[in-house]
């Protein structure tokens, strides 16, 4: 589980884990999936997901939303300022990078915090949930989802936020690729992709705020992304806020003198989390109403109304018309008729509402009658872009082996690069001019592409977008064109230098500068000197009318010095402070959780002993003890309770619990001696019988053990058992409420002494036998023609070797030894 994948959503996150059995989707604390995308301030703590929506509508000024849709972009931008008036807390311009931040009150003071930051607070939430799951080991890599439509500032906003907290991110992926990634590598496993046939499928993509149509081709180990078209103001939201209007027109009909909710934040917070509920009731087919019952929506007001599905779709219909342009764009870049598409999968809680998933068969021209409108829902829409997420960790982390997948991504901006002056034909490269398009739309990344210039002295070399594609109108104004400024330093010279820039957009789509290096012509070798008896080889005679070869440049290169400004970034100075804050508020939340947790360590001390005491604990402790620790819980209580108890320090709270402890652990400890002592008797008991029958067995295996050795463990058996009886009756005439005279620690120690001193010789092995020396044979000598008259073999007979042969039987010498 070191590697995870994160789709990041507008409302909700969701986490993944890589291991070997598979992919799995991590539960937060409350065992849910999903966690509400929030960070929010109270008091002097700060909370995330679950745990920052159970105070969203109380504590909403304090509360930020929607990071996903303001990271990256200016304050002053037209789609800032709109995804601004639906946020119930205050935006101000962040002074660093002029993006947006929110003031919060934290720690009895305002303060300003940036929406980097409180989207990094996110991030670290989600690392501990990860690391719960994984006995506390936080995860190394991450792929983090982002929308393909992120401009560059925000994706370079998005891994700021990642630094701030330290989680190191392989990539951000585009959630229709890593919807597609996940789609296609089980059913890759499975075989279910032919060569040279390739299968095409549709992915739609409909979250709180979005809405994403792509392409993709799938052959065996690879998917190719063919097209990507999107509606970024396009999501389930918007049909919320469709619901909201006409219960804003409702409620104002029927209330004339009452304000209108949409005057109270705190009010249509309320509304919208109604009218999301109305939206999901009228979802399944055959819902035909839901009514909306709101108490004291504003002031004393209530709102009750009924919407109908007719009604809902009616008034939704300038959504759903909006539906069919990225399909229709899709299709003709991708150039893939309709009929070829496999299947068209859906992904993300908007596509669950009814009226659109008839909007899409009806543009799809699918047959409305089947299952979903004839929409494929295979994939778990709201955990789809995480599973992708967490497979591409796999693939790009060093820490997993995984079978190779090829992803072809699709470049969706197209990037031009301009400067000061004319390029240089080199190679291939496009000359001329003093701007090229280096990353087209539609271009695979990651990739590095270069251009060749004469310069001398310092230049600058600038890269921008060179068109902003359909479906994004509103981030036309929003952002930048300009993406980066590459300032090189290039040599000062009398003739301009020849420089090679090398422009690399890396795996997340961001534009950065490879390398910038110098290119100093070197002057062509000598030819070669022929020798002598040389002109005939082949090889070496030219004929006078080829052309003689152009000899080949080669030159010196140099690696250039260059900086990257970027637009909307953290400088080195920003960064560190960010980073500082961030460890300074963690700090500070590691605090207050640890003395919450010793307050509550002290509460429920307090309830605990205030019922033993007079329950189990009664016959453990002397009527006096019984009074002075009641006497103390009380106090404790009391104190606890109070403005001083209720809001006070750690070390505090450690002190009061273990001043009450001195008085409660004396009686505690007596319980627990009481009812563990025969237990441990019986132990000790056990195992001097078994040192008593080794004593007195006359078994073979003990036959080595010596008189004194038995001795001896007949002895420390006999003192330890004498000194056990004498303690149990000492403690026999004790009362519960005493202190024992016999403890388990005492008697735990008396059975390893009589181990220590009985084991070695029962368990010491048996000695092995000695070993027999050889006999010593003497040789008889005799005159060598009875030897070899004796010793030589018949014929056709072969001579037997004997390790012993005996004497005969009226010889007294020793027997002779045979060769």
């Amino acid at each position: 589980m070191s590697v995870v994948g994160l789709d990041f959503g507008s409302t909700n996150c969701v986490i993944a884990s890589a291991g070997r059995g598979g992919v799995d989707v991590l539960l937060n604390g409350n065992s849910n999936r999903l966690n509400p995308n929030m960070s929010a301030f109270n008091g002097s703590t700060r909370s995330c997901g679950e745990n920052a929506s159970s105070t969203a509508t109380s504590n909403y000024k304090n509360t930020i939303t929607s990071m996903k849709r303001l990271i990256g972009l200016k304050f002053s931008s037209d789609l800032a300022q709109r995804e601004l008036k639906l946020c119930p807390f205050k935006g101000v311009e962040n002074g660093s990078n002029g993006g947006v931040a929110v003031e919060v009150s934290y720690e009895n003071s305002t303060k300003v915090i940036a929406i980097e930051s409180a989207l990094a607070m996110m991030i670290s939430h989600m690392s501990g949930i990860s690391a719960g799951a994984n006995s506390n080991v936080v995860p190394q890599d991450w792929v983090i989802a982002c929308p393909s439509f992120y401009s560059d500032q925000q994706k370079r906003s998005f891994l700021d936020a990642c630094e701030i907290v330290g989680v190191n991110c392989l990539r951000l992926m585009h959630e229709s690729t890593a919807s597609a990634l996940a789609y296609g590598i089980f059913k890759d496993i499975k075989k279910e992709f032919k060569e040279g046939e390739p299968t095409y499928t549709m992915f739609i993509d409909m979250g709180s705020t979005q809405y994403t149509v792509s392409i993709v081709s799938y052959t065996p180990a690879k998917l190719t992304v063919l097209s990507t078209h999107f509606d970024a103001n396009l999501g389930g939201r918007d049909f919320d806020m469709k619901i909201a209007d006409w219960a804003v027109q409702e409620f104002t009909a029927k209330h004339k003198n009452a304000p209108s909710p949409e005057t109270s934040p705190k009010a249509m917070l309320k509304l919208r989390a109604a009218c999301e509920k109305a939206k999901k009731t009228l979802s399944p087919s055959g819902v035909k109403e839901a009514r909306i019952n709101l108490e004291c929506i504003i002031e004393e007001y209530d709102f009750n109304g009924k919407l109908t599905a007719e009604k809902f779709e009616e008034f939704s219909a300038d959504l759903l018309a909006r539906l069919e342009g990225p399909i229709l764009r899709c299709l003709e870049e991708s150039k893939v008729p309709l009929d070829k598409i496999d299947t068209v999968e859906l992904i993300g809680g908007g596509t669950r509402v009814g009226c659109v998933k008839r909007a899409l068969s009806r543009v799809l021209k699918l047959d409305a009658s089947k299952n979903n409108n004839g929409l494929s829902t295979t994939m778990n829409a709201d955990e789809a872009v995480a599973r992708g997420c967490a497979l591409q960790s796999a693939i790009l982390s060093p820490r997993f082996k995984v079978l190779p997948y090829e992803i072809v991504e699709r470049q969706v901006q197209a990037v031009k690069v301009s400067w000061e002056g004319e390029a240089e034909e080199d190679e291939g490269e496009e000359g001329g001019g003093n701007e090229v398009v280096m990353f087209e739309r539609g271009s695979n990344f990651n990739v590095t592409k270069r251009v060749t210039l004469k310069k001398s002295g310092d230049f600058t070399v600038k890269a921008s977008y060179n068109d902003i594609p359909a479906g994004s109108d509103t981030l036309a104004s929003s952002t930048p064109t300009d993406l980066c400024t590459f300032k090189i330093s290039a040599p000062v010279s009398d003739a301009p230098t020849k420089i090679r820039v090398n422009v690399k957009q890396d795996l997340s789509g961001i534009i950065t500068l490879s390398s910038a290096q110098s290119m100093e012509e070197l002057p062509p070798d000598l030819e070669p000197e022929v020798k002598e008896g040389e002109e005939g080889k082949e090889g070496t005679e030219q004929k006078d009318d080829e052309p003689a070869p152009a000899p080949k440049k080669k030159y010196k290169k140099s690696n250039l010095a260059f900086t990257t400004e970027t637009y909307m970034r953290y400088n080195k100075d920003a960064m560190d402070k960010a980073v500082e804050d961030e460890a300074r508020m963690a700090n500070a939340d590691r605090i207050v959780a640890e003395t919450a947790a010793k307050r509550n360590d002290l509460e429920s001390y307090l309830y605990s002993m205030r019922d033993k005491i007079i329950g189990e604990l009664k016959d453990f402790c002397t009527e006096d003890e019984s009074s002075t620790f009641s006497k103390a819980l009380e106090d404790a209580e009391e104190w606890l309770y109070s403005d001083e108890g209720f809001d006070s320090t750690k070390s505090v709270y450690t002190t009061k619990l273990d001043d009450v402890k001195k008085f409660g652990t004396p009686i505690e400890r007596r319980q627990v001696e009481t009812n563990a002592r025969q237990t441990t008797i019986s132990s000790l008991k056990g195992s001097l019988e078994t040192y008593k029958k080794f004593v007195q067995s006359s078994d073979d295996k003990y036959a080595h053990i010596t008189d004194d050795e038995r001795n001896v463990c007949r002895k420390a058996t006999h003192d330890a058992e004498s000194w056990l009886y004498e303690m149990i009756e000492k403690q026999s005439e004790l009362a519960q409420s005493a202190d024992p005279v016999l403890t388990l620690n005492m008697i735990s120690m008396k059975q390893k002494e009589v181990a220590d001193a009985v084991n070695p010789i029962m368990h010491k092995p048996k000695p092995l036998p000695p070993k027999e020396e050889p006999k010593k044979e003497e040789a008889k000598e005799e005159s060598k023609d009875e030897t070899k008259t004796e010793d030589k073999p018949n014929e056709g007979e072969t001579p037997m070797q004997t390790d012993e042969v005996p004497p005969p039987p009226e010889a007294d010498t020793a027997p002779m030894q045979t060769e």
